[in-house]
């Protein structure tokens, strides 16, 4: 792993600087240190834990590992972790303002739940079976509604004035409604809009949801984002006091830093020489770092002349903290599992090819 110089990236008022990461196993060889990778000392740093889980998004912290590994984890949360979306959608009737291809493109932005380990891939040629389609049926036609107040809203003077994915009524195949159970397949959200109707406008048609990553189109993903950012140190080099604390904690949008009244505080610039007579203050307010972790590298407390000998900002480089925000077609807890689960299939892969 990194050494401890080269542990920090260091953030300073016009750029940053030490951030190029050091990954050859000879890089120290001359001064005597081994960094080449070794397993056991890996596994003796790593560290995992689960900051937050709302449901629709998860963080996680993690410690001892280098950027390449992270981002490699966050490239197959985007692209390579399976789920079912709708890739086929045959359209019986469309009298809708929307055509054809946009309603179908419209249709295949739609989350679907679905655990995607319960189906094969889909081949070009074949027929919808129950161990690779899920099938969709839509039908909503527009009528006036003779009940609504002169002069009202859409919404109350037409019936099906808006067709969302609520309408999207599952056709079970073969025994999957035995498999899945009644509710156990369906979209993600029931207010998803898809198209608005007038009076006699109607769609009727059939969608076909099949297995696919996000590689192939962004309706496969099973998040919205995922990204990493790095654990913020923020150090303050000297005492900061008086109005120099007050200005650097309203220099700090995130609110980084705060006040301390601190009792019989003697700071070197403030003790009284007795030769000159000067007096002495038993309260100082002194300022500190409250909140580290809410650091945005901004700069503000550096930006002017002569305030980065008095702070610094690093970033750990070993210390990261990944957020994913998930669609909800797969459960946001299971996303991270499934994202090592792939990585693991590829290092076996290219050891089945080294070997």
């Amino acid at each position: 792993m990194s050494t401890s110089h080269h542990r920090y990236v260091h953030i300073g008022s016009q750029a940053p600087t030490n951030t190029q990461g050091i990954y050859a196993s000879s890089a120290y060889r001359a001064i005597g240190i081994d960094h080449s990778f070794n397993l056991e000392t890996f596994l003796d740093h790593l560290q995992l834990q689960l900051v937050k889980n709302t449901g629709e998004d998860i963080i996680l912290e993690l410690l001892g590992v280098e950027a390449p590994l992270i981002n490699a984890l966050r490239r197959i949360l985007i692209a390579e972790i399976p789920t079912m979306a709708i890739e086929c959608v045959l359209i019986s009737d469309n009298t809708s303002v929307i055509h054809d291809e946009i309603l179908a493109h419209r249709l295949g932005l739609v989350p679907i739940q679905a655990d995607p380990e319960s189906f094969q891939d889909y081949h070009k040629g074949e027929e919808p079976q129950e161990n690779n389609t899920i099938v969709f049926k839509l039908q909503v036609e527009c009528k006036q509604n003779p009940q609504a107040r002169p002069g009202a809203e859409p919404e109350e003077s037409y019936i099906n004035s808006h067709v969302y994915s609520r309408d999207l009524i599952w056709e079970p195949l073969g025994n999957q409604l035995a498999k899945f159970g009644k509710n156990g397949i369906r979209p993600v959200s029931e207010d998803i809009l898809i198209a608005k109707l007038r009076p006699k406008q109607r769609i009727e048609l059939e969608a076909r949801c099949i297995k696919g990553i996000g590689k192939e189109h962004a309706k496969w993903s099973p998040v919205a984002t995922a990204y990493y950012a790095m654990l913020p140190k923020v150090e303050l080099l000297q005492d900061i006091v008086d109005e120099e604390a007050q200005q650097l904690v309203q220099k700090c949008p995130m609110k980084v830093f705060d006040l301390e009244d601190m009792a019989e505080k003697r700071d070197s610039s403030l003790v009284a020489n007795k030769e000159q007579q000067q007096p002495f203050s038993s309260h100082v307010v002194v300022a500190k770092v409250a909140e580290p972790r809410r650091c945005t590298m901004c700069r503000e407390c550096i930006r002017e002349e002569g305030w980065d000998k008095k702070v610094k900002l690093s970033k750990v480089r070993d210390h990261f903290f990944l957020s994913i925000e998930g669609t909800g077609a797969i459960p946001t807890e299971q996303l991270f599992p499934r994202a090592l689960k792939v990585l693991r299939n590829k290092c076996d892969m290219l050891l089945s090819f080294l070997d």
